[in-house]
Parts: structure tokens; C-alpha cells; sequence
């Protein structure tokens, strides 16, 4: 080869290696800039240092043969490094996507299996017919509320005259200490005015709008039956107090309370809103109040016809274990030959009656041992044929009632826990309530 042919072969062989090489002097780094994704910052601000000194777009002009096709080498050289690094970075991505499916699957394979939640239905609004409001009657509780129509409750004077029950305490008390005898009679009185019309204050009446006799005039009551005057000396204090607010039957319950407490039966609570009844009849108390020698099935009938059965009958009976009968009532039992065959003979003895019942009007004790206490002991002296009233003893021979007798004669705790059940149960027969009746202002006459 000539000498010209060597410097061409040298020439060709110059612009091959020369780019190269410059390619292979340029900082990698560049591409980072570029594409604007560089991993570490610290290194990111180096390359952007290199940029700024060696500038691929605008390399400055510079004599010699190689400067214009270095540039374009270099751009597409450029250009195939970022070629390169989209590539790289298009299968890192598509490497961290199925990485990310494969993940995503194992978690979905080993998560729990969990139960599909139920479809929560809105619930649409039922249209009722409108229909007259029935009041409800809510049960007997300890809390005071708001009264209710309709209905008896504990407490319901709480918001109208809250301290009523206190004023009957009060009163009582102090009737009491002075004439300890009235006790048992205003238990009795309640009594004789429940099983009438129900407790309706009725038995207080001195008068009816229609001028017949009323009840107090009946044989059943008439002398046997006191207390009426104390009852009118609680209401006045009451009226004073709070007027017209709170009735003369609901007086009657709570006075039969204390009298029943002050005797021995643990206090117990008394539901209210009674109203009295402006009405009062003799004639109603013939078939509802039974006399000593009324037969006994006879008063079993009377006691089922309000709704108390025979177990109430013996518990309420229990409560002759205080106070006393008039010898009027009890003086032809006594008299009588083929009666008195069933009376212990020892009793006899004891009591004297043909002595002590000189005067009808005398009275003698129900229960000779402990006539001023509640005492399940009286039971002891039924079985025993030891009891003034026919009709106890009556009630004894009735082999149902018999066997209640023996089984509270011995148990004075659980016999109060049941006289006081029926008590509740007694004050709740036939009651007038919301807008019926009347709120006396005084007990013996109607507004």
C-alpha cells in the first residue's frame, strides 16, 4: 500500500475507534438525568454537575476534523443509552408487576375464608290504620312516673302531691297512739268496701244521689264496721295539703297500709290512682259480704266471683289474729247446744262468753293470746277449734283450707309474705281509674 493508501487507511480507522472512545469517556450517569428517575440523590446532584459542564445537546464548535460527526455519534449514541434504560426500566417494572401478582395470590390462597356479610335491607314503613288508642296498664313498679290514664301505679301522686303518702303516715300515727283499737277496724273497713263495688270509697258515703240507703246501713257493716271518721281527718290534712289531688279510696289503701304495719306486716308499697265512686247502695252488700254463718262453699263463691281463690281466703283470714268481734255476732254460736258441741271445750272455759256477753255491744278478742299483733300462731288456735266466728271455723273443716292452715301456722315469715300479695291483690279489685268516678273533697259525700 502507497503512502497516500496509508493515511486513508488511518483516516477510516480514526473515525471508527475515536467515537467510540468518546462515548465510552462519557459519565453514564447522564441517563439519569435524562429520564429524571435517579435512585440516590446524592448521586442525581453529581450527574446534574457533569451536565451542566458537558452538554450533549450544545457542544461547543472546536476546530479540528472530528467535531461535527462527534456530535452526531454522540446524540445517537445518547439516544441508544436511553433506549437502553427504558428497556431496563420497562422489565424492572414488568418484573415488580408479576412479583406483585404472584404476592397478591399467595394472600388471596392463604386468607381466611370469611362468610358473605348479609344484605342489610332497609326496612319500609308500615302503615297502620288509625285505630283508637287502647291505654295500657303498666306494671306495678318502684320507680314513680308519670301517671296514666286507665291504670294503677306506684307513686303516682309523685308529681302532684308528692308527700300524700307521707301525710297518711303522719295522720296515722298519731290516731293510733291515741285508740290503738282503731287499727284492725280500718283494715276491715277496707275490706267491706273492696269486696262490694271494688275499692271505690262507696262504704264512706253518709248518702247516694238517689236517696237509698247506702252501704254503711247494710247488717253486714252498720255497727261492726268503724273507722270512718279517721278516714275523714286524713283527707282533710291531705286537702289542705294538696286540694282535690288525692282520693278518699286511695286514703283508704294507704291508711290500711300503716294500720297493717303498725300490727307487725313489714311495710309494703301501695299502688294508687283510684277514684271514688259517686254512688253507695245497701242493696249491693248482701251478695258480697258474707256473714259468720254464711256456709262456707257460699264464701268460697263470693271470694271466686273477685277474683280471689281459696288460698287468699285463708291469708286474708289470718288477719283476725288482730282486733275484735262484737258479742252480738258471735252470742248465738256460743248459745247454741249442737254449736257449741265443736268448740273446745277448754276454750269454753276460757272465754266465759255467757259471762262476757251480757251486753251485745261488749267485744272480744279474735285471737285471746295476741289480739294486737299479726300473728300466723291464730292458725294453731282454728286447727284447734279455738275461734270466736263460725265462719272460721267453718273454713277450717274444708280440707284444702285445713292443710294451707298447718302449713302457715309455723311459718310467720312466709304467711306475711302471702297475706301481703293478697292485700295488693284485694286493693285492686274493681277500681275505678282515669277520667271515671270523682276526686271527693270530703270522704262521706259525693262533689
Amino acid at each position: 500500500m502507497g503512502p497516500r493508501g496509508r493515511i486513508l487507511a488511518v483516516t477510516l480507522l480514526s473515525c471508527a475507534i475515536l467515537p467510540l472512545l468518546a462515548s465510552a469517556l462519557l459519565p453514564v450517569q447522564l441517563t439519569y438525568d435524562i429520564h429524571g428517575s435517579d435512585p440516590n440523590p446524592d448521586e442525581s446532584n453529581y450527574v446534574n454537575t457533569i451536565i451542566n459542564e458537558h452538554d450533549l445537546v450544545d457542544i461547543p464548535q472546536s476546530d479540528g476534523f472530528f467535531t461535527s460527526i462527534e456530535k452526531e455519534q454522540v446524540k445517537s449514541k445518547n439516544g441508544r443509552l436511553r433506549n437502553k434504560k427504558e428497556r431496563g426500566s420497562h422489565k424492572k417494572k414488568h418484573k415488580r408487576e408479576k412479583k406483585h401478582k404472584k404476592e397478591k395470590k399467595h394472600i388471596k390462597e392463604h386468607e381466611p375464608i370469611l362468610e358473605p356479610e348479609t344484605e342489610i335491607v332497609e326496612a319500609k314503613p308500615v302503615i297502620v290504620p288509625e285505630e283508637p288508642v287502647k291505654e295500657l296498664v303498666k306494671p306495678v313498679v318502684n320507680e314513680p312516673a308519670e301517671p296514666v290514664q286507665g291504670g294503677l301505679r306506684v307513686g303516682y301522686y309523685q308529681k302532684t302531691c308528692p308527700q300524700a303518702e307521707n301525710i297518711v303516715k303522719e295522720a296515722m300515727e298519731d290516731i293510733l297512739n291515741k285508740n290503738v283499737k282503731i287499727g284492725p277496724s280500718i283494715v276491715r273497713l277496707f275490706f267491706h268496701d273492696c269486696f262490694v263495688t271494688g275499692c271505690d270509697a262507696s262504704l264512706l258515703l253518709d248518702k247516694t244521689p238517689s236517696g237509698e240507703p247506702v252501704e254503711k246501713e247494710a247488717v253486714q257493716n252498720g255497727l261492726n264496721v268503724k273507722g270512718y271518721a279517721e278516714i275523714q281527718e286524713i283527707k282533710t290534712r291531705l286537702e289542705a295539703a294538696c286540694p282535690g289531688i288525692v282520693s278518699c279510696a286511695d286514703v283508704l289503701a294507704f291508711a290500711n297500709r300503716e294500720a297493717l304495719n303498725h300490727t307487725g306486716v313489714p311495710r309494703f308499697d301501695v299502688v294508687s290512682g283510684r277514684r271514688d265512686r259517686p254512688v253507695s247502695l245497701a242493696k249491693n252488700v248482701e251478695a258480697n259480704v258474707p256473714l259468720p254463718e254464711t256456709p262456707i262453699q257460699q264464701i268460697i263463691q263470693v271470694f271466686a266471683k273477685k277474683g280471689m281463690n281459696l288460698e287468699d281466703l285463708v291469708l286474708l283470714i289470718g288477719a283476725h289474729s288482730i282486733g275484735e268481734a262484737q258479742c252480738r255476732n258471735v252470742a248465738d254460736r256460743f248459745g247454741n247446744e249442737e254449736k257449741r258441741k265443736e268448740i273446745n271445750p277448754r276454750y269454753l272455759d276460757k272465754l266465759h262468753v255467757h259471762i262476757q256477753c251480757v251486753d251485745p255491744n261488749q267485744t272480744l278478742p279474735f285471737d285471746r293470746l295476741s289480739h294486737h299483733h299479726m300473728d300466723a300462731a291464730f292458725y294453731k288456735q282454728l286447727l284447734a277449734s279455738e275461734t270466736l266466728l263460725e265462719s272460721d271455723h267453718n273454713l277450717m273443716k274444708e280440707p284444702n283450707a285445713n292443710a294451707l292452715m298447718k302449713k302457715y301456722a309455723d311459718d310467720q315469715d312466709g304467711w306475711l309474705a302471702k297475706f301481703t300479695q293478697s292485700i295488693i291483690k284485694l286493693g285492686n279489685i274493681e277500681v275505678l281509674t282515669g277520667d271515671q268516678g270523682e276526686i271527693r273533697k270530703q270522704c262521706n259525700a259525693f262533689n
